[in-house]
This record gives C-alpha cells, sequence and structure tokens, in this order.
C-alpha cells in the first residue's frame, strides 16, 4: 500500500506542476506567445508569429490533459508516460538553450521564473526521475498484488 500512496503523492506533484505552468502561461498569455516567438528556435522564421500563438495555446492545453490523465487511478501510468515525454522535450529544450542559443530567453511564470536555466534542467531531470520510480513502484506493486492494469 505505501507504493500507491507514493505514486499518488508523485502522481499530485506532477499535477500541481503542469496546472501551475499552463495557468502561468495563459494568464500571461501576450508575453508567452512573445518569448515564444523570440525563442532561438523559431527566430527568424516567418511562420514564428503564427506557430507561436498557436503553441501559446496548444502547450497549456496539453500540460492540463496529461494532468487531467493523472487523476484516475486506471489510465495514471499513461499519464506518467506522457508526463515523462513532455518533461523530457522541455529537457532537451533546455539542453539546447543552455548549449547553443546566443541568448536565453525565459518563457516561465511565477516561481518557476525564479530559477536559473540550470536549476530548472535539474529540476526537469527530478520530475523525470520521479516519474521513472513512480511507474516502476505501479508496475512492482501490480505485479505483487497481480491487479490488472488497463
Amino acid at each position: 500500500m505505501r507504493n500507491t500512496f507514493l505514486v499518488e503523492i508523485i502522481c499530485i506533484m506532477f499535477i500541481v506542476l503542469f496546472v501551475y505552468a499552463a495557468v502561468s502561461k495563459l494568464l500571461d498569455y501576450e508575453s508567452f506567445v512573445h518569448e515564444i516567438r523570440t525563442s532561438p528556435l523559431l527566430k527568424d522564421r516567418s511562420s514564428s508569429y503564427f506557430l507561436s500563438r498557436h503553441t501559446a495555446w496548444l502547450l497549456p492545453v496539453i500540460e492540463l490533459l496529461i494532468a487531467a490523465i493523472l487523476i484516475p487511478e486506471g489510465i495514471r501510468v499513461k499519464g506518467l508516460y506522457l508526463a515523462i515525454m513532455l518533461m523530457s522535450i522541455f529537457t532537451i529544450y533546455i539542453i539546447y538553450i543552455i548549449t547553443y542559443s546566443p541568448f536565453v530567453p525565459c518563457s516561465c511564470g511565477g516561481v518557476i521564473n525564479k530559477l536559473t536555466w540550470t536549476q530548472h534542467l535539474w529540476l526537469n531531470l527530478g520530475f523525470i526521475l520521479i516519474g521513472v520510480v513512480a511507474i516502476r513502484m505501479n508496475r512492482t506493486y501490480r505485479k505483487h498484488y497481480n491487479v490488472e492494469q488497463r
């Protein structure tokens, strides 16, 4: 039973992170659009305005959807896989920015905005790690108690 409690705590941590990040982006939408548009990955692209406006809506929606998928116990593991995948994408972006970007933009809101890019990288890696731990703990629990996964 301890495993399921820890998996729930980890899922709650992801839910809080994704809801917080999504709401921060939506509340400061215009600033987020500007940050995306000036991102080193989109800079000097003719479609950057169109792409940045759509990404500024799509990314928070994805974060909120993953947070919602983490709530029901039956599909929680799928949510954890999606959370790890999204955090991995963010982590790859951060590594790119730290390594190759001539300037370091910031599209993070709230408290996360206070982190340096290196601290942000460690935060993301930590969430990826606890996500993997949660999946393994869930698998061990289900195997031990012969519980079927949906």
